[in-house]
């Protein structure tokens, strides 16, 4: 969906942009009695604020309290133990559908795969091709003839498997020669230049869809990466929160979280992330 720009509002004043009272002006006008709507995808908010805890006991009190600490933090310089302290907020407590609490640690277990439900014919012919640039899914069908399997596999962030229908990270298995420690120890350091890599992509942003490109790419890479065992979607979609407001715009309320899972090319999610901040602030300004 292409959103007219000449009717979005989606911009902070800049007078306040460095503050770090930045959280509460963005929210300012929000009602506190919806916030449990970040928490939730929005097509399913017809489902009521519990619906998720009906999988995950806790789940929605887990979230909102990922909310408040991001709220503490905004403008705190994002990195790696960033990402690994609000996902343990968010899972602190939560039991989910076996009755076990869930796990906290980064990456599996060891000689344990990694694995989320993909639909591959969801996929948009914009967001393969950025697959093969950035090296981030692998598809055996689809992948450039100058790569070998092997080659492939020792590369892509991720793998589609089509007896499964799965997408499987490689988290905790590159490289294959070294032990589950130093595999571990490898995806740590992948994950933290590539936010290395967002802040120099938003260092050299001139305009605001370029930042809203640094920062879709970056919650897409965590999605892909999948480097928890669970909670990687609400981790991530109030992450995107944080990255929104503390560059100068307001938050967003998303359609579906599951967006950033490869299924759309950068430039598509920015506008799914448009589309999610003019919704947000037509709920605020219904409460004015």
């Amino acid at each position: 969906m292409i959103l007219d720009e000449s009717k979005i509002i989606y911009n902070l004043p800049k007078i306040i942009s460095k503050s770090n009272d930045i959280f509460n002006y963005a929210l300012i006008n929000f009602p506190q009695n919806d916030m449990w709507k970040f928490c939730i995808d929005r097509v399913d908010h017809y489902k009521g604020k519990y619906i998720y805890d009906k999988k995950d006991k806790g789940y929605l009190r887990g979230t909102l309290n990922g909310i408040e600490f991001i709220k503490q933090n905004i403008n705190t310089k994002f990195n790696f133990n960033f990402l690994i302290q609000l996902h343990t907020i968010c899972v602190k407590d939560v039991i989910n559908s076996e009755n076990n609490l869930y796990s906290t640690q980064f990456g599996p277990d060891e000689n344990i795969h990694m694995y989320d439900e993909f639909y591959i014919n969801k996929v948009t012919k914009l967001a393969k091709k950025e697959w093969y640039i950035e090296k981030l899914i692998y598809e055996e069908d689809s992948c450039p003839n100058t790569l070998t399997k092997e080659e492939a596999l020792n590369t892509f962030l991720s793998f589609y498997n089509p007896i499964t229908k799965r997408r499987v990270s490689r988290i905790g298995w590159i490289p294959k020669n070294k032990c589950y420690s130093e595999r571990i120890q490898y995806a740590k350091d992948k994950l933290n230049n590539y936010i290395d890599s967002y802040y120099k992509e938003l260092y050299q942003a001139k305009t605001n869809e370029k930042k809203l490109e640094a920062i879709v790419r970056l919650i897409r890479y965590f999605e892909i990466t999948h480097c928890f065992n669970d909670a990687n979607q609400r981790t991530n979609t109030i992450m995107i929160q944080k990255l929104l407001i503390e560059n100068g715009f307001f938050p967003c309320i998303l359609r579906k979280s599951n967006i950033f899972a490869g299924y759309y090319g950068v430039s598509e999610l920015v506008e799914e992330v448009k589309e999610g901040i003019q919704y947000f602030c037509s709920l605020a300004q219904n409460n004015n």
